[in-house]
């Protein structure tokens, strides 16, 4: 009897550690899985929700510990802003994309003469301008600013340091033979600690697009919207333009070309150094984003990161067409490079030469080449008179007195220039007779 009591004592207190080892060995089977993913990855691949779980743990973990969480809820903070626009994708379909130096990008974003002029700034302002320190180490580098100039050529925008050494953009306006000082845009100035950017006009010359890397922004530069209230005299409140043009990396160079029906941007991201991609795209008539409804979490991501051009299509049919229609457009001279000035030749009323090809015989031919070359020095002129007349303006009275009679020779050389293509062209128009 006592060793069966003793027996069953040894049952009875065995038994649950036996069950409890089981269910310790049934929890490793179900216990969830260690993050497979940081929260850079998460953010990288616009896996927004997975990156706020993620820092919402580390931020429950630094508070329980009394640690500092301002870093995590700032990042937090960018990481819910980012879900919400990727939410509001705007659905655009973009038929190209071309990857090359940044240091090249003007080379190969063509615009129509009628939608004005995007110029280097180091070409516009001379190779000796320079843009100080305080604009950027790293990311986008101040060499591959830009200068945006009027249709009609007598304003510009650009860039450059104010008072407290944040790159801001200005305006300046030709007023007869001079222009007037740069002005900064009101509306614009000091948000927030903004370094300001590559700014481009629309030819209604009240759209304002420009980058800027501030509050606002999802990660280095993005690009930003704003128009001119003309009875205040002021530019609104700038809007981010969102996804698929804005990312984490840098996407600064926002153009469209409405002549033609196209429009460029620039971006660096998944870029290696120095590298840039130009997206070729359909600009909408009116904003219009994707219905999430009708579209997986992946696809979202993928429209959003523009992971894909081909899944923005509506057609292949119609991006081809789109693609010829932009190839005739080139080749028959309805655009230029953005460094140029578009140079057609006006044989009489509604008769046109685009090229040199386009005339008949070998002298002609010559005789448009002298024209063309004559039409080049007088717009190198032009852009150095520019600079002068800009000069002279924020100059001091000794640089003023320096400059003054530099500038009168040039004038007088400008209007024998001048001269000198109206009379090739009289000339070249009765050799075509």
């Amino acid at each position: 009897m006592r060793r069966t009591t003793l027996f069953l004592l040894a049952f009875l207190l065995l038994a649950p550690l036996s069950a409890g080892a089981q269910r310790r060995g049934g929890r490793r089977n179900v216990q969830p899985a260690l993050p497979t993913i940081s929260v850079a990855d998460a953010i990288k691949q616009y896996r927004f929700a997975e990156a706020e779980e993620l820092l919402l743990a580390r931020l429950a973990d630094l508070e329980k510990h009394h640690a500092d969480t301002e870093e995590v809820e700032a990042q937090l903070a960018k990481v819910r802003e980012a879900n919400r626009r990727m939410q509001a994708t705007e659905q655009v379909m973009f038929i190209d994309s071309l990857v090359v130096p940044a240091s090249e990008v003007l080379q190969h974003i063509k615009l129509s003469g009628e939608c004005g002029r995007i110029v280097s700034y180091e070409k516009y302002f001379g190779k000796d301008a320079t843009l100080p320190s305080a604009s950027e180490k790293k990311g986008v580098a101040m060499k591959e600013a830009v200068v945006f100039v009027s249709q009609m050529g007598n304003q510009i925008y650009f860039s450059a340091p104010d008072k407290a050494g944040r790159m801001t953009l200005y305006s300046s306006e030709l007023l007869g033979s001079e222009w007037s000082k740069p002005s900064v845009l009101e509306g614009l100035a000091g948000l927030a600690d903004e370094q300001q950017g590559f700014p481009f006009m629309l030819t209604d010359g009240t759209t304002l697009y420009y980058a800027a890397k501030g509050e606002e922004s999802l990660g280095g530069y993005d690009i930003f919207m704003t128009r001119y209230d003309a009875d205040e005299h002021r530019f609104l409140q700038p809007e981010n333009i969102g996804m698929p043009f804005n990312s984490m990396a840098n996407d600064y160079l926002y153009v469209v070309d409405e002549y033609n029906n196209v429009g460029y941007f620039v971006t660096d991201r998944n870029q290696p150094a120095g590298k840039v991609c130009i997206y070729t795209f359909i600009p909408n008539s009116s904003r219009k984003v994707y219905n999430t409804a009708l579209l997986s979490a992946s696809q979202l991501r993928g429209l959003a990161r523009l992971s894909s051009i081909k899944a923005t299509w509506t057609s292949e049919a119609a991006v081809n067409r789109e693609k010829l229609r932009l190839k005739e457009a080139h080749e028959h001279g309805n655009s230029t490079k953005t460094d140029d000035r578009s140079i057609d030749f006006v044989v009489r009323d509604g008769c046109i030469f685009h090229s040199e090809n386009d005339f008949p015989t070998q002298e002609s031919r010559q005789a448009y080449r002298l024209w063309m070359e004559s039409k080049s020095q007088l717009d190198e002129l032009s852009a150095s008179l520019d600079r002068l007349r800009l000069q002279y303006h924020q100059g001091s009275s000794s640089q003023k007195d320096a400059l003054r009679s530099r500038i009168l020779d040039m004038e007088k050389k400008e209007q024998d220039i001048i001269q000198s293509i109206r009379t090739q062209e009289l000339d070249l128009r009765r050799m075509l007779r």
